[in-house]
């Protein structure tokens, strides 16, 4: 069995696009996670300038997918921006979004659902290697048209303030308003039978049209994103917890973000990447 993860991790965006803090430090802290706790051996990273949306493309099809077999673990983690992407018409496409040059094509560096389909349909792993997608980024609870919102407890608001959402706009807000339509990367589960029967989980830091936060320097402390921040200390207590006991751990903790689960349904109740 292989075990393999592409880990981006995005603090040094190019204007206009605000930088951020804590994506990088996450990444690493995720690798570390896969590493020590679930013996991950082979770990792609990709900070900053090294994650162009050509590079990713080229890892996910090339060397994550490419060649996956019976009971290969494949996990894909992303800590950046999200966004959402016109695509015409009174219609958008939530995205992350990648590296750029200064003052380069936002647009073109965002990386779509339907982009992230084409690749799995094009590599076809087999229905039983099992992929997991970790996405730390404003909408990430997006990547599922049918999310399955678990019962959870609301908690009291987190102490800190002045968070900043993880999320940069590439389109203004009268832009945004005429939107009709926004493909939530459905294209996952509604563009043919070679993604269909794909065994994918998304572990999303948030719901859909909701912001994943970068919190502050708070007494001293370097600035966290606020799931991953919670996430990696619950699963280095306890790596055999399962994905929806990490959920119930976490969020009484947030506000108004709330991971969730998306995707396979039956691994929800088993033991992260186990």
């Amino acid at each position: 069995m292989t075990k393999k993860a592409l880990v981006v991790g995005i603090d040094k965006y190019e204007p206009p696009t605000r930088p951020l803090k804590a994506a990088v430090a996450e990444a690493n802290n995720w690798a570390d996670l896969l590493r020590t706790k679930y013996g991950f051996t082979d770990i792609r990273m990709r900070p900053d300038s090294s994650a162009t949306k050509a590079v990713i493309l080229d890892d996910l099809e090339n060397w994550l997918l490419s060649g996956a077999m019976t009971g290969d673990q494949l996990v894909f983690v992303f800590c950046g921006h999200g966004t959402v992407v016109p695509i015409g018409g009174r219609m958008a496409d939530e995205a992350l979004l990648m590296f750029h040059s200064p003052n380069g094509n936002r647009i073109a560096a965002a990386l779509t659902d339907s982009e992230v389909s084409a690749v799995v349909k094009r590599v076809k792993p087999p229905p039983d290697a099992l992929i997991t997608i970790i996405l730390e980024c404003c909408f990430a609870g997006g990547f599922d048209p049918d999310t399955v919102a678990a019962d959870f407890d609301v908690g009291p608001p987190d102490a800190d303030i002045d968070a900043q959402p993880l999320f940069e706009a590439l389109i203004d807000d009268t832009e945004l308003s005429t939107i009709l339509t926004i493909h939530r990367f459905s294209s996952l589960w509604d563009k043919g039978i070679e993604v269909a029967t794909v065994d994918l989980l998304v572990v999303a830091a948030c719901e859909e049209g909701r912001f994943a936060q970068q919190l502050p320097v708070v007494s001293g402390f370097p600035p966290h994103l606020l799931f991953s921040s919670r996430a990696i200390p619950a699963l280095r207590q306890n790596f055999k917890r399962t994905y929806l006991l990490l959920l119930k751990a976490i969020n009484p903790l947030a506000s108004d973000q709330r991971a969730t689960l998306l995707g396979n349904v039956p691994r929800r109740p088993h033991p992260f990447l186990t």
